[in-house]
C-alpha cells in the first residue's frame, strides 16, 4: 500500500533554552527546544528529535512524540531534556557549529520527512565565564547578542524550511 503523504513543510524550530543545573563546568545542562508541525494530515505520526554532535557519530535521542489529531492542524511539541556536559565544556570558539537537532518523522518504520538544523554556541566576549550566564529562552527570529553573554542558535539546514520565519 502506498502512502502519499502531503505535507505543506512548515516546521519550524521555534525557540532553544540551554539552563545549566549549575555554574560549573563540566555539569550537565537543561535543553528545552519546541517545534512547531503544521498540516499533519494523518494519525499514527511518530516524531523523533535527536541532537547530534558535529565531531562524533554520536546520536543523542532527545524526545520521541506522536501525532495524536488527524486533519490538517498546527502540533507544537515542548522536548525538556539534559545534555552531557560533554556537550558544551570543549565548545568555546566563537560562532562554531557544535552540532544538529534532527526532527524526523516516521510512519509504519519509515522516515517520511527529515529536517535538521545547524546549532550554533555564539560567545561574544567572556569564554571562560561561567554557565550561570546562559539564562535566558533563545528566540530563533531575534539577532540581538547581549554582550558579554553566552547564547546559542539554529539555523536550517538545507532544503526550503526556514526556521527563523514569522
Amino acid at each position: 500500500m502506498n502512502i502519499n503523504f502531503q505535507f505543506s513543510s512548515q516546521i519550524q524550530l521555534d525557540q532553544v533554552y540551554f539552563a545549566p543545573r549549575n555554574s560549573n563546568f563540566g555539569e550537565d545542562i537543561d535543553v528545552e527546544i519546541r517545534v512547531s508541525i503544521s498540516s499533519v494530515l494523518q494519525n499514527g505520526h511518530q516524531w523523533v528529535l535527536s541532537f547530534e554532535k558535529i565531531d562524533k557519530q554520536e546520536k543523542l535521542v532527545i524526545g520521541n512524540f506522536a501525532t495524536v489529531a488527524a486533519g490538517v492542524g498546527a502540533y507544537r511539541a515542548a522536548i525538556r531534556t539534559a545534555l552531557p556536559h560533554d556537550f558544551q565544556s570543549r565548545f568555546v570558539a566563537e560562532n562554531r557549529v557544535v552540532g544538529f537537532i534532527t526532527l524526523e518523522g516516521v510512519y509504519s518504520g519509515q522516515v517520511f520527512l527529515k529536517r535538521s538544523w545547524k546549532v550554533k554556541k555564539i560567545i561574544q566576549q567572556g569564554a571562560n565565564r561561567s554557565l550561570d550566564t546562559v539564562k535566558k529562552i533563545i528566540d530563533t527570529r531575534k539577532s540581538s547578542i547581549e554582550r558579554n553573554s553566552i547564547q546559542w542558535s539554529a539555523e536550517s539546514e538545507g532544503g526550503q524550511i526556514n526556521p527563523f520565519m514569522t
